[in-house]
């Protein structure tokens, strides 16, 4: 558990600092742009996600699944180049079908404007998803302190590349094609960073290639993150297709990410794909239920009450980041809020760490059938609110399945892999937490205020509630602190 925590914790650390810098940048995005123009952007974006994660096929995955296994081996080099060729031919298909249907995305958008961004948007589109597969390889590759600090550096330089262009007056035009730069220096330096695990190679590389064995364990999961995308992103299509881009982008700040599955869950979830399948090789199921009920725990302890704090002060917390203008945006923000507890748990990874890849594209084919077709009828029925109804409802029933077949697969029951004692006693301490902090701030005019003070209050409820009902120790408080302060330049603080 020792390596899984700061394996774990440099890349919550890289996906904590990734948020807080991608939040800020729609907040700031919805103070330079229009409505309309901040509806546009929320297109491409979708556009962009939809194509990214179809056109990588699933072959994320396949690099933890195989790339340990040819260790010492000269196939593993030659795996990663293959890894590389691959993601470039997606990244170039990618670019061309977007290039030329763009007039026919713009018609079916509502949005005659969206045509002409989209010719440069294709070029980040061929150069993003040719790079798609950097991170996880150095994952597999067990260089999660190099990892964190290329994409943080990264991160820096995009939001300083998209913002130079809006402070400049050059408008949505200039963003997009700031995008495009980006991407294309992404490309030349995640390269160069990997040149020697790519060259030299000697001859007969292309006989090691193993295409067909990485297809047929990754496309079954491409077919599930094909439908799963589908499934989540449909609602925004909806609103896209049947509403202005004015409106699009009121539903887009309600429908902001709060990814705490991509700063916490994923993060755990990339460790556990990386360690569990030795452990599921060798039957060791006890091994496994006890790392994923200690990840679980931790992972309940800053998710749940995060959860209940927002959805306490959604109004004010909205309103303050996104200004009144979008206070519409609040009750689609509540709705989208009830998907928080899911990112406790990490279950898509038991099939796959199991190698059954073909259940979690059932699992996929299933949730995704049902949340278009829910998302359509609702739509019909309730109008504005009835996609987010339907991906809320989805996402719980998917998460049902996973826990059903997890359980299978590990032999065990629920109660024996879900620490429920803590997750009750999480939950209770932080409604308690964000009633007082409710009450402390009744008087209070300031949105910002507002926030820091119920923050404050909250916090400290919340800790000496868990300190009295020893959920948590001292010295598990005092750990986590001086975790914080060996990857934070405050050492010489007293």
């Amino acid at each position: 558990m020792a390596s899984l925590t700061q394996k774990a914790g440099l890349l919550i650390a890289l996906n904590l600092f990734k948020y807080a810098v991608g939040f800020l940048l729609p907040v700031a995005l919805v103070r330079l742009l229009s409505k309309d123009e901040y509806g546009t952007y929320q297109q491409l974006l979708l556009i962009g996600s939809l194509s990214v994660g179809v056109m990588t096929l699933g072959f994320p995955a396949s690099i933890y699944y195989y790339y340990k296994q040819y260790a010492g081996e000269p196939r593993q080099r030659a795996f990663v180049l293959q890894v590389a060729l691959l993601f470039l031919a997606s990244g170039l298909v990618t670019a061309v079908i977007v290039y030329f249907a763009r007039d026919v995305i713009a018609d079916n958008m509502n949005n005659s404007a969206l045509s002409g961004y989209l010719e440069y948007y294709s070029i980040y589109l061929l150069f993003f998803v040719a790079t798609e597969y950097f991170i996880h390889l150095l994952i597999s590759k067990d260089l999660y302190s190099l990892g964190v600090k290329i994409e943080s550096a990264e991160v820096l330089f995009r939001v300083a590349l998209l913002m130079l262009p809006l402070v400049s007056g050059f408008g949505l035009q200039g963003l997009v094609i700031s995008l495009a730069i980006y991407a294309v220096f992404r490309f030349c330096f995640y390269t160069i960073v990997i040149r020697h695990d790519l060259w030299p190679l000697g001859a007969g590389v292309l006989k090691l290639f193993t295409f067909k064995e990485q297809l047929v364990y990754s496309l079954p999961l491409a077919m599930s993150f094909l439908l799963g995308l589908i499934g989540r992103t449909i609602d925004k299509f909806l609103i896209s297709i049947n509403f202005t881009p004015s409106q699009m982008a009121v539903y887009a700040v309600g429908a902001v990410e709060i990814p705490l599955d991509v700063i916490f869950q994923a993060s755990v979830a990339n460790v556990l794909r990386a360690d569990f399948p030795a452990l599921a090789k060798n039957g060791q199921f006890e091994e496994m239920i006890r790392i994923w009920r200690a990840a679980v725990r931790k992972l309940a302890l800053i998710i749940l009450p995060i959860f209940i704090f927002l959805m306490g002060f959604s109004s004010t917390f909205i309103t303050f980041m996104f200004t009144d203008k979008y206070q519409d945006s609040v009750d689609i923000f509540r709705i989208y809020l009830l998907l928080v507890p899911l990112h406790m748990v990490v279950l898509s990874i038991f099939p796959q760490v199991f190698g059954n890849t073909k259940l979690t594209m059932k699992i996929v084919m299933v949730s995704a059938s049902f949340n278009i077709i829910s998302s359509i009828i609702l739509v019909k029925a309730v109008g504005y609110y009835g996609p987010a109804l339907a991906t809320v409802v989805t996402n719980y029933l998917s998460a049902g399945l996973y826990m059903y077949f997890a359980l299978r697969l590990l032999k065990c029951d629920f109660r024996t892999l879900v620490p429920l004692r803590t997750i009750v006693r999480v939950a209770a301490s932080a409604v308690i937490g964000v009633v007082l902090a409710s009450m402390s701030v009744s008087m209070v005019g300031s949105k910002l205020f507002e926030l820091a003070l119920g923050g404050i209050v909250f916090l400290i409820t919340y800790v000496v509630l868990l300190l009295a009902l020893s959920e948590v120790s001292k010295a598990e408080i005092q750990s986590i602190w001086q975790e914080v302060r060996r990857r934070l330049p405050v050492q010489g603080a007293s």
